[in-house]
């Protein structure tokens, strides 16, 4: 039980430093509604193009998914 509980502790820290990174970057992390609107997708298709790997990877802070302003951009520019 307490290997369990250290490995909570890691997880949490690892999320707060996560956290903290996203919100100091200068490269903005945006939700699926704002993705959305920038790319003028769907929610399913962005998941679908993700699996696909032809849409940016997202990344899970908790139970949020945010993706890096720029990786979207890119993605634009690229099409």
């Amino acid at each position: 039980m307490s290997d369990i509980n250290e490995l909570r502790n890691e997880m949490d820290a690892v999320t707060l430093e996560m956290i903290n990174l996203l919100k100091t970057r200068t490269d903005i992390a945006k939700q699926i509604g704002e993705v959305k609107k920038i790319t003028k997708l769907g929610t399913t298709t962005i998941y679908n193009k993700m699996k696909e790997g032809t849409f940016p990877k997202s990344y899970k802070v908790g139970n949020r998914t945010y993706w890096l302003k720029s990786d979207i951009i890119e993605w634009i520019n690229s099409r």
